[in-house]
């Protein structure tokens, strides 16, 4: 496996399967390369940038991530998603 492909897999498996556009450039992705993945379906448009590999299981914390991604590097979770979180309840919002 190359360097490009390893950065990439390691991202989406730390990142709960998903990637954004800035990331997927720095694992040396283009425009294109992105575009490819979306067309042959596998990876899927979460969010405006933000991206989830098609094979990562979709879960409330996937999801709550990608929200945070699109908000931009400063974004964080709080009220009951950062609860939920830090397992001061049991339900995801």
């Amino acid at each position: 496996m190359d360097t490009q492909t390893c950065q990439l897999v390691t991202t989406l498996r730390t990142h709960d399967g998903l990637i954004t556009r800035s990331q997927a450039a720095e694992c040396g992705l283009s425009a294109a390369d992105i575009r490819g993945y979306l067309d042959r379906a596998t990876w899927q448009r979460v969010h405006r940038n933000v991206y989830r590999a098609t094979a990562a299981p979709s879960t409330p914390k996937q999801r709550l991530r990608a929200a945070c991604l699109a908000c931009g590097e400063a974004a964080v979770a709080s009220h009951r998603s950062a609860a939920w979180l830090w397992n001061l309840i049991e339900r995801p919002p």
